[in-house]
Formats: C-alpha cells, structure tokens, sequence
C-alpha cells in the first residue's frame, strides 16, 4: 500500500515466535533485537522484481458435489464464469442425503432438493457425477484436468481449483458399535429418521459424543 515493491519487504515475527512464546525478560529481548537484526540484514540484500501478468482461463473446477461443492459453484456462476462440478458419487449431495434436518430445524431434504435443482438449471455449470480425475497438470491461472465418467474421458481446461470433497464419517469400534441395531451413529439415526423406520417403541434416547476423538484411534 505504501508504493515499496512486495519483494523488498522482510517481517521480523517476534510475536508468535518471541513474546509469546517466551518469559518477559532479557533474553527475550535480545531474542527479538535478533531477529529484527537477521530481517534488516536479508532486506538489504533483497531486489526488486516485476510483477508478471498471466492470462488465466475463466473457468473453474469444483472437486465435490456435496453441498459446499453445489454452493460454491453457483457463487461462481452467479458472476459469469463457467464451472465444472465432479462428484465420484452418481447423485449430488454428499452427506446432506443422509441428513433430514439442519440444526435450525430447517428440512434438510428440502433444502438439498432447491440446491440440486438450481444446479441443474445453471448454464454455466456442467455437472459430472462418477467420475474421477485421472490426471492433472498446468500452473497457477491455467490447468488441465483429465476427467473419467461413464461416457469416457474429457479434458477440462481451467484457471482455478476449489476442493469441497466432504469428509467420511468415523466409524466406531467402541461401546459395542455393531453388536446390536440398538446401537447406532447419528448419520444413522437421521436415516432411521428421515424413513421413519427402526423407531417403533422407544422411549429414551441415549447420545454418546465425541466417540473416537478424544482418545486411542481404534480404527
């Protein structure tokens, strides 16, 4: 902001790497008085370099058609750019499908369905399900990317990457997790749930949290 080209600019942290991280007293000090001493003598050597202009292809990849995935690529579209969406899976959604309602008390279903929709109804999104990358190269503003889906392999030409590929609920090996249908995870319970099966009868429900997280991975 102040005109001095970014490549002659050296930071001494001696925050995180001093104050914080160490008693008050001299040897601090003279910790911090040598690391601005170390920056001063780098920034002196250091010299200015141009900046260089990249075209960059208006175009970008989705990794993932999960809800962050969907989302993110109608925010782009929504500017004009044209978006890739992949999803190894052969429906959109991700974990949103196993969900039947938000923490709001929102229906999740419903909320799934409009995203879907509006997905679909985008010009400026091409929607790939089960498919997977087979090859990615390029830099920074230009990539290629080899696509395989059941109609064959396509190549994707794009200036940007944005990885929304969800994550893999934990399954437990603790307090007898498959020893009986009494026990069940919670994305398993909004399954019993959203089909209203497996409920008949229950009066009390018990929820254990953090199951895998706070100790030993068993797994």
């Amino acid at each position: 902001e102040a005109g001095v080209n970014p490549y002659r600019l050296e930071i001494a942290n001696i925050r995180e790497q001093c104050s914080w991280v160490h008693p008050a007293g001299p040897s601090t000090t003279n910790k911090a008085a040598s690391l601005v001493a170390s920056a001063v003598a780098k920034a002196r050597l250091r010299y200015p370099m141009p900046e260089q202009a990249l075209p960059v292809i208006p175009r970008a990849l989705v990794l993932g058609g999960g809800l962050s995935g969907m989302i993110a690529a109608l925010g782009i579209a929504g500017q004009g750019f044209d978006c890739t969406l992949l999803e190894t899976a052969s429906y959109l959604g991700g974990n949103l499908t196993r969900i039947p309602f938000l923490f709001s008390g929102e229906d999740a279903q419903a909320l799934l369905a409009r995203t879907q929709q509006a997905v679909m109804d985008e010009d400026h999104i091409s929607v790939h399900t089960d498919a997977t990358i087979q090859e990615m190269t390029g830099y920074v503003g230009n990539f290629k990317t080899t696509v395989r889906t059941p109609t064959g392999e396509e190549t994707v030409h794009h200036g940007v990457t944005i990885v929304a590929t969800g994550g893999v609920p934990y399954q437990p090996r603790q307090y007898a997790y498959g020893e009986s249908d009494r026990i069940v995870t919670q994305l398993e319970l909004g399954d019993m749930l959203l089909k209203d099966q497996g409920l008949e009868g229950i009066q009390e429900v018990v929820m254990i949290q953090c199951v895998g997280s706070r100790g030993e991975d068993l797994s």
